[in-house]
């Protein structure tokens, strides 16, 4: 709430305020009580600095905000946010898919979505969903406890949700290798980068976070994104005890389309099977760049006037 500290008043003054205050959360869309306090004292001082500066100044003092000011404005009636995510993850997980539909599962775009861990005692991922209403959040490596999901929008009810840790752990995504520079099949300019035109060589590094062995592991590579050709898609692991990690033993072989834009996100899925019969998946996100052109400058050859 937003008050004045005194019984002293002046209509000219609170009206000045009161106008900042809600030009600030129609006009300029803040969505806070403290920024639109504070848009209101400019206000104030804008229109009556020079004229009744004493005053100006006074009522600025006076009008103060009660409470959090980092609490939502609402400017209609709030709609509700539905999360969708896994109820568990094994111990080890780098990456999860968070999605955010309303609650006609319509994807809501542009919602906030964190990752909250009591033992950490802090947020350790963040990310707004895309027009798929889907988010994919890194988890850190020192995570090992219970994850609080927290997906928030303007003009919408916070949502929340629980994602346990599996502790029996699985074979996860642990790190990958690429390579541009003509080893392992590759070819590309030699600086690291995915750009359009190189055939990537790409190693992903997992790990057995049980406390078993696991052998015989296979692993076949896809990716959702049409702007990604994989022609190597399948190789065999090494076999990995308990907290090792190993990369495939053949590269996977992928490439992308001269038309991406400077930058794209590339979404990958490994699928795996070990000797057991056991089946694992897992995602991860790979970076490529493109040129990124713009004209700087120009010049007019038009017969001397400089006129076409």
């Amino acid at each position: 709430a937003i008050g004045m500290a005194t019984s002293g008043t002046h209509t000219m003054f609170n009206n000045a305020l009161s106008t900042g205050i809600f030009d600030g959360i129609f006009i300029y869309h803040m969505r806070s009580m403290g920024e639109a306090l504070l848009n209101g004292k400019l206000y104030l001082w804008n229109l009556y600095g020079a004229t009744n500066p004493t005053q100006a100044n006074y009522f600025a003092h006076w009008c103060n905000l009660m409470g959090d000011p980092t609490v939502e404005t609402f400017v209609g009636i709030p709609h509700s946010l539905v999360i969708s995510a896994p109820d568990s993850i094994p111990r080890g997980t780098s990456f999860v898919d968070i999605q955010v539909t309303d609650t006609m599962q319509n994807p809501k775009e542009n919602v906030s979505v964190t990752l909250y861990n009591s033992s950490y005692g802090n947020v350790v991922a963040k990310g707004f969903t895309n027009a798929l209403g889907i988010v994919t959040l890194n988890i850190p490596s020192f995570v090992n406890s219970d994850l609080l999901v927290t997906a928030s929008m303007h003009d919408h009810k916070p949502a929340q949700l629980s994602i346990s840790i599996d502790q029996a752990g699985s074979l996860v995504y642990f790190e990958k290798l690429t390579l541009d520079n003509g080893d392992s099949g590759s070819s590309g300019n030699s600086d690291g980068f995915i750009n359009p035109g190189e055939n990537i060589a790409l190693f992903v590094e997992i790990k057995n976070t049980t406390v078993n062995a696991i052998s015989g592991i296979s692993g076949t590579l896809t990716s959702p994104d049409a702007m990604v050709t994989i022609t190597q898609a399948q190789s065999a692991f090494p076999n990995l005890n308990a907290e090792a990690t190993g990369s495939n033993l053949v590269p996977f072989m992928i490439s992308v389309g001269n038309t991406i834009p400077s930058f794209r996100d590339c979404r990958f899925v490994l699928n795996l099977t070990d000797s057991a019969g056991n089946n694992y998946q897992f995602i991860f996100h790979l970076g490529a760049f493109n040129a990124n052109l713009a004209v700087t400058n120009y010049g007019i050859s038009a017969g001397g006037n400089g006129v076409l």
